[in-house]
Parts: C-alpha cells; structure tokens; sequence
C-alpha cells in the first residue's frame, strides 16, 4: 500500500469501455522539501512525478472533481508494467493503481483578503473523507465510541 499526497499534473483522462466501466489516468507530482546540511550544503527541493490509474466506482468522484492543480491524496498500490518496443527492447511502466481519494481544501478557494480567524479556520479545517471504491470499507469506528 502507498499512501501519496501532492498536485495533479494534468486534467485525468477517462476511458470509458462498451460495458460501461471507467477507467482514469492523471500524473500526481509529490515534492520533498530541501534542506541545509550542518555543513552548509544546500540540498534542493525534490518533485516526483507519479502516473495514476483509477478504475471502478472511485472514476465517479475522480471525473467530475479532479482537474489539473487541485491537491490530493491518493492510497493505492505500486504497480509494474512490462512491454516490448517495436525495436525488441524491453521496457517497464511503474504506476500507482489508486483504490481511494480524498479532496484537500484548495488554496485557490481562499479570498485574498482574510482575517486572522479565517486564515487559522482555513489552516485547521477537516479534509473531506476519503472516498472508498469498494462498498462496505467505511471509516472504522472512533475508540471512544465502542460500547465497551
């Protein structure tokens, strides 16, 4: 299981088949802040670009609110793909198969005037729940509302 935040580099394409099952494909790029060594080095930023694929019930939330720029999170699998080139020579496609999204607050959302409050409302608020792609996989129950 991988579990990645970060940008969504280009609006996702969606495939639909004749038996009308979806499937979406975006780019989601996750960066690693930089950092200055004890020595002085200084280490920089670090973007990964990662290719994810959606298929199922998750394409529903994916196709009418992800676009290029929004932050999200994805849980999902590492998955490998191999193929030969028309030249003979094998090739391999790393991606991850996403099972579950969930939307982040957008900074595009906020005005660009706000109060204090607003800023540490805006700073502190829930994300939504993720969104599962297989029925019966609910948010486990909080410890402190088991019966016992």
């Amino acid at each position: 299981m991988v579990i990645l935040n970060g940008y969504v580099g280009k609006d996702p394409e969606i495939k639909t088949f004749q038996d009308g099952g979806k499937v979406a494909n975006f780019t989601m790029a996750t960066s690693k802040k930089g950092y200055t060594t004890q020595s002085g080095t200084v280490v920089p930023d670090k973007t990964t670009w990662h290719n994810i694929t959606a298929k199922g019930g998750i394409v529903k939330a994916i196709e009418p609110y992800v676009k290029k720029g929004d932050f999200i999170g994805i849980t999902g699998e590492i998955s490998q793909r191999e193929y030969t080139n028309t030249s003979g020579v094998k090739s391999y496609f790393n991606e991850i198969i996403a099972n579950e999204i969930q939307f982040f607050p957008s900074q595009k959302a906020k005005p660009d005037v706000q109060t204090e409050t607003q800023q540490e409302e805006f700073k502190y608020a829930k994300p939504t729940p993720p969104i599962n792609s297989a029925p019966g996989m609910e948010e486990p129950t909080p410890a402190d509302d088991l019966p016992f």
